[in-house]
């Protein structure tokens, strides 16, 4: 029986207490009075029966009662003064007055083994539960039986980690098997689909594991192994079994729920057969397959969005996408697995795939070091995991690091050497292998790879390599236009410089791609002249009420006016910016411009605690008082527009006129926001893994989303810029500062000249937006702008006119 109260459980069958933390280590006469006591709980147990219960042959103080007593408590956090568990009835005896759970049915390990509060469920709900026999011992071995329920044991404790599948307790099972034989119900009856069994048999040092599964529905066999092992000490055969039947059966029970769950009408699958359908398409998919699963995954979270598994397989049809340029933005979909592998982390961190999928994105960013230690956290979660081996083979070969993944991959081999995934390790080892100058075992490992997947253009590609490494020419050429067939548009220079190589093998491999008569695309051109660079900005320093010093700057003269016109400013750089010093200089020959740089960017404090909203709106408090300003105009773009309105909300009557240049209302977490919020958090979630990061791909997807046209702009500069400008963590924050404000009650109440403009083609903040805005300001005129960008830059053909009617407008006149 399992018993649980509180945050602790107690199993009667194994002798074990569990708290918070895992097991407790407890004395065993303290741990059979806490069982003694919930057996009798709410009743009275008196010091006599207690005597008479533990010291039946003796006589002792109550003393040693009261030690008992005192043990008992201190395993379970309770004491004397407080009582919360056990309750002293003074000169009587003792109650325990805890709620109590009696764990009944099919019962899952692993939910025994971890903290009651935690929220963590790797599990998808619906998953068939196991139940596991006694493993039989033959051979010379001194105590069958207790190595028979070691063997056992280590079995049930490797399956549980996995989190696939509940398990069938021990105690129930051991109470199915005393009964006779002709009470017997089928094994079905324990509520378990699947019957794992097996026996030991030794021989001197030589070991056999027979392994058999059986599926309880149709009572039929779905899998029968053997497997030779070598006796080298007691611990590590434990280890060694427990992990081969862990390794064998998970993708045996995959495959024989796929099959089930194809039988069953769409509208009628449950969350966990809609997973195992889109786990079997991405085990090695075309984009076809990639897209259906990512379906089955979607219909899955919509029946069971708690399940970190479920968002694991979700990030990898994301990854797939990345990897072979099966989406519309390749940057987004690396961005989308990275939110996707967070959440499942958040919802389940120890998920191994989740970590192995989250090893992959980091390796993608180049981010080497962090992407092995998250190959290595998938390993140590569930070291019978073939799939965390494969992916480790594969991070590590990218890695340079090729021997250690040539080892990686056998190991993976080893566990499941037909698992439909091992698409990816093949990838991992072909690459060690041209690494190595093993032509011919990458070219071998091609072919397995095309065999496993004929449509996948990865082996294709090792292959054209290999060939045309190996000299035979011929051939090579051959296999580029099998590749062109697939990938008609491929491109060596695109298609290796999404490999993340850390070495120059990276070079070598798109050498021998173009010795095999693959195209390579020509590098983006500049802009066809530098910009123009002004003088620098004279810089002034003020200080926030909460101690953040914030740079601004005093140049032009005429009406005073506030405006932050370069989205991510830097002052030390803004002279030479090529998206805005024109719009600056402008601005500065019709008013006294104020300019400032936010906190935790550019000049100002980077080192920052507080990103809020209110925060950021402080900061325009903070200069309007340094500048000794009254009243003054405001030009605001992108997320600077909520910044100033939370500014005139909390500051009435300074501002004279304000111009809004990409406003919205409501944060993008706002429901109305749809895709739009999947979309942010997946660049929050790249940001988090590396802004800084080697490859700009966060930094590129911000400047898609703002800028996604760049005519005329130098984007290498750009990238600089955000790099120097703001950390990741900074800018995911102020992302996060600019979520969940709603000003819908506040914009009727502005009863100022109000310009609303807004980006005929805005991606990032959709011109509706900008309309509501406008519309529910009641002195605010609407300004549409031919433009697809979330910003006014001045590499577009119209934005001297619109910056006119800006001034125009700011001025008065």
């Amino acid at each position: 029986m399992i018993y649980g109260f509180e945050q602790f459980t107690i199993d009667t069958d194994r002798f074990q207490l569990s708290g918070p933390d895992g097991l407790v280590e407890a004395e065993p006469q303290a741990l059979e009075f806490l069982i003694h006591m919930i057996r009798n709980r709410g009743q009275l147990v008196t010091k006599d029966m207690l005597h008479e219960t533990f010291w039946p042959d003796r006589v002792v103080s109550d003393a040693a009662l009261s030690t008992l007593v005192r043990n008992a408590r201190r395993l379970v956090g309770d004491s004397g003064e407080e009582q919360r568990i056990i309750a002293t009835r003074y000169g009587r005896g003792f109650v325990f007055r805890a709620e109590v759970e009696e764990r009944k049915g099919p019962e899952v390990v692993g939910e025994v083994m971890r903290d009651a509060e935690a929220s963590a469920r790797p599990r998808v709900e619906g998953a068939p539960a196991i139940v596991v026999l006694p493993f039989e011992i033959v051979g010379e071995t001194a105590d069958a039986h207790g190595l028979g329920e070691g063997v056992t044991e280590e079995v049930m404790a490797a399956l549980a980690r996995t989190r696939w599948f509940p398990l069938v307790a021990r105690n129930r099972v051991r109470t199915f098997l005393e009964l006779p034989p002709e009470t017997r119900h089928p094994f079905r009856e324990l509520g378990a689909t699947y019957l794992v069994e097996g026996g030991v048999f030794r021989d001197g040092d030589d070991i056999r594991l027979h392994l058999q599964l059986t599926d309880t529905e149709p009572a039929l066999h779905i899998h029968v192994s053997r497997h030779d092992l070598s006796y080298k000490g007691l611990f590590r055969l434990l280890d060694e079994v427990s992990t081969i039947v862990t390794a064998t059966i998970q993708p045996e029970i995959l495959e024989a729920e796929r099959a089930k769950a194809e039988r069953v009408a769409p509208e009628s699958r449950n969350a966990w057969q809609e997973f195992v359908l889109g786990q079997h398409l991405i085990a090695a998919p075309d984009s076809d397959a990639n897209a259906a699963a990512r379906s089955h995954f979607r219909r899955a979270l919509a029946l069971e969005p708690g399940s970190g598994r479920i968002h694991a397989g979700l990030a990898m049809t994301h990854l797939w996408d990345y990897k072979y340029d099966w989406s519309e933005s390749a940057e987004l979909s690396l961005a989308s697995a990275a939110r996707d592998a967070e959440r499942a982390l958040t919802l389940a961190p120890d998920d191994s795939w989740a970590w192995s999928i989250l090893a992959i994105c980091e390796l993608s960013l180049r981010r080497f070091d962090a992407a092995v230690a998250s190959a290595g956290k998938a390993i140590d979660v569930d070291p019978a995991s073939a799939m965390a081996y494969g992916c480790q083979s594969w991070v590590l070969a990218y890695s340079g690091r090729y021997e250690e993944a040539l080892t990686a991959f056998d190991r993976a081999m080893q566990l499941s050497p037909n698992d439909r995934r091992r698409g990816l390790w093949l990838t991992g080892k072909g690459i060690s292998q041209f690494g190595l100058g093993d032509f011919e075992g990458a070219l071998a490992s091609a072919r397995a790879l095309i065999a496993l997947s004929p449509n996948h253009p990865s082996g294709h590609r090792m292959k054209c390599a290999s060939l045309a490494s190996l000299g035979r020419l011929v051939e090579a050429r051959r296999a580029s236009a099998t590749l062109m067939s697939l990938l008609p548009h491929h491109d060596v220079a695109a298609a290796v410089a999404r490999q993340p190589f850390k070495t120059d093998l990276g070079r070598a491999y798109a050498d021998a791609l173009k010795k095999a008569g693959l195209r390579s695309g020509k590098p983006e051109r500049g802009p066809a002249a530098p910009p123009k660079v002004y003088d620098p900005y004279p810089v002034r320093y003020a200080t926030a009420p909460d101690g953040v010093r914030i740079a601004w700057s005093r140049i032009g003269s005429g009406p005073p006016l506030i405006a932050s016109v370069s989205w991510i400013g830097h002052l030390g750089r803004g002279h030479a910016n090529p998206l805005n010093n024109r719009i600056v200089q402008a601005l500065a020959e019709r008013f006294t411009l104020i300019q400032f740089d936010h906190r935790g960017m550019g000049l100002s404090e980077r080192e920052i605690d507080g990103t809020t909203l209110r925060d950021l709106a402080r900061d325009i408090e903070t200069v309007a008082k340094a500048a000794e300003l009254d009243r003054f105009a405001l030009f605001a773009m992108a997320h600077g527009c909520a910044v100033a309105l939370d500014y005139m909300e909390h500051n009435p009557g300074r501002v004279s006129r304000l111009a809004l240049y990409g406003a919205t209302s409501t944060g993008w977490r706002h429901p109305e926001w749809g895709e739009t919020t999947e979309r942010t958090e997946a660049i929050m979630a790249i940001a988090r893994l590396g802004w800084d990061a080697e490859e700009p791909i966060f930094r590129k997807l911000t400047l898609d989303a703002v800028l996604p046209d760049k005519t005329g702009i130098d984007t290498g500069w750009l990238y600089e810029h955000l790099r120097d400008t703001i950390r990741a963590d900074v800018s995911v924050r102020i992302i996060e500062s600019i979520a969940d404000f709603d000003f819908r009650a506040f914009l009727p109440r502005i009863d100022i000249p109000t310009l609303v403009l807004h980006s005929s083609g805005d991606r990032a903040v959709p011109s509706d937006h900008g309309k509501a805005v406008a519309q529910a300001i009641p002195a605010a005129r609407f300004l549409e702008v031919p433009s697809s960008n979330h910003i006014l830059t001045q590499t577009e053909p119209h934005w001297r006119e619109t910056l006119g009617k800006v001034m125009d407008f700011l001025g008065g006149t």
